[in-house]
């Protein structure tokens, strides 16, 4: 099962977006605002009692984009978090459930 979390403006502009994609175990984050500020998009999950998390921070501005190859059993719950980040705070996050 796929997952993508858009934050947008009131007027529905998209200012950044992360995916996970379960077909490929793709991880990918883009910012698409000229705002300064960034995207921080993070998948976690579980393998037995370890648990897994790879992160993408983007802080180049508007544009910039970056995809993560994961490696995630089939049928496990990854968990994705995508945030706005500014000076290194994260002050909106979004969380969504996927299924690799």
């Amino acid at each position: 099962m796929n997952c993508w979390v858009v934050y947008a403006q009131d007027n529905g502009d998209a200012m950044g977006q992360g995916t996970f994609t379960a077909r490929d175990e793709l991880l990918y984050a883009q910012d698409d605002a000229a705002d300064g500020r960034g995207i921080h998009v993070s998948a976690t999950w579980r393998a037995g009692s370890t648990r897994h998390q790879n992160a993408i921070t983007l802080t180049s501005g508007a544009g910039s984009r970056k995809t993560l190859d994961l490696d995630i059993a089939e049928a496990t719950s990854v968990t994705v978090t995508v945030c706005q980040t500014d000076d290194g705070e994260r002050p909106h996050c979004w969380t969504r459930t996927a299924r690799a």
